[in-house]
């Protein structure tokens, strides 16, 4: 339903990061604040299943960020982040707390290839069990890779598998009414060529 009172929400965002750069790795950590005005978040009506967008005074989120890349010889590139919200406003229970991702990219000549695997804890949903409790989804872990192959410096074609191990998971709904979430997207297999001009 659309809410013609809607005003813009702003958001202001700080960061205080470290950083350390080296001839073969670099690392950063860092903590950061969003502190919102006029928060838009999506709200229930009475009706079920029927929900509207509306303005609302909302706690900042906080969290730290770490990440550390190094360049293993001259074809081998491994980054490990991670990121952990210590604070969130109650309406974010929907995203998940802890994020992790690995990347390893190998490069001999024309060839590039890359495995990115990434984490996420749990999440909830605004379904409820038996004792009222927000049902809550397992966290889970996805895998992507790619290869590529440059044929000169205007044409390269690729081989991209999103969803490597064809995973069966679940994210986050708006509805209160589905009660085990979005089934995503098994293995995907995209082919794609480049062509500069």
């Amino acid at each position: 339903v659309g809410n013609p009172d809607l005003k813009p929400e702003v958001v202001r965002s700080w960061d205080l990061i470290w950083l350390g750069q080296w001839s073969d790795s670099a690392f950063s950590m860092g903590y950061f604040e969003n502190h919102f005005d006029d928060a838009i978040v999506e709200i229930q009506t009475e009706t079920p299943g029927l929900q509207m967008v509306e303005n609302i005074d909302q706690e900042p989120t906080k969290g730290l960020e770490l990440e550390v890349s190094s360049q293993l010889g001259s074809d081998w590139l491994i980054r490990v982040s991670y990121t952990n919200i210590i604070d969130k406003p109650e309406l974010s229970f929907r995203e998940a707390d802890q994020l992790f991702s690995f990347s390893a990219n190998y490069k001999k000549g024309a060839w590039n290839a890359n495995l990115i695997a990434t984490w996420s804890n749990e999440r909830e949903i605004p379904a409820v069990d038996d004792n009222l409790n927000r049902i809550a989804l397992d966290d889970n872990w996805l895998l992507n890779a790619k290869l590529s192959y440059s044929f000169s410096s205007a044409m390269s074609g690729s081989l991209q598998v999103k969803n490597l191990s064809n995973k069966n998971y679940h994210t986050p709904v708006a509805s209160n009414l589905l009660t085990a979430g979005v089934p995503n997207r098994g293995r995907e297999i995209l082919l794609g060529m480049t062509w500069q001009f």
